[in-house]
C-alpha cells in the first residue's frame, strides 16, 4: 500500500509558539519549479532567497490551515501574513522541507515496490531478448 496522503498534518516549534499546519501534497508542477532551490530537501541546503523569491505562492496554496502562530498581542496570524513577512522565513523553511519530504518516495520504498521500480524501456527491452 502506498504511503501517499492527500494531507497531512504537522507540528512546528517557532518564536515560542507551537504552530499546527495541515498541508496538502506538493504538485508536479511545484516540485519541478521549486526543486533547483531545495539542496537535498533539509532546510539547510535550502537557497532559501531563490526558493521563497519562487516560492511564495506555491507555500501558500499547499496550507490547507495553520493555527497557533500568534503575534505580540496573541492574535492569530493568517497564513497569508505568514508568507508575506520575512520575519517567518525560518518556520516556512521548515514548511518547505516537509513539503518536499512528503512529496518524495523514499529509496526504501522504491526498493519495495516488488520491483517495479523505474527502469529504462531500453534496460527492459535488453532483458526480454535474453
Amino acid at each position: 500500500m502506498s504511503k501517499f496522503s492527500l494531507s497531512s498534518t504537522e507540528t512546528f516549534q517557532f518564536d515560542g509558539d507551537t504552530v499546527t499546519v495541515k498541508l496538502k501534497p506538493l504538485s508536479r508542477s511545484a516540485m519541478m519549479s521549486l526543486a533547483p532551490y531545495v539542496g537535498d530537501g533539509t532546510p539547510e541546503t535550502m537557497d532559501n532567497q531563490k526558493l521563497f523569491d519562487h516560492g511564495a505562492e506555491h507555500i501558500e496554496s499547499h496550507i490547507e490551515s495553520m493555527k497557533g502562530l500568534t503575534d505580540s498581542a496573541g492574535t492569530e496570524i493568517t497564513i497569508s501574513t505568514m508568507v508575506d513577512n520575512a520575519y517567518f522565513l525560518p518556520l516556512m523553511s521548515e514548511i518547505m522541507a516537509k513539503l518536499f519530504d512528503l512529496a518524495t518516495v523514499s529509496e526504501d520504498d522504491v526498493k519495495n515496490s516488488n520491483g517495479r521500480h523505474s527502469t529504462s524501456t531500453e534496460e527492459q527491452v535488453t532483458s526480454e531478448a535474453r
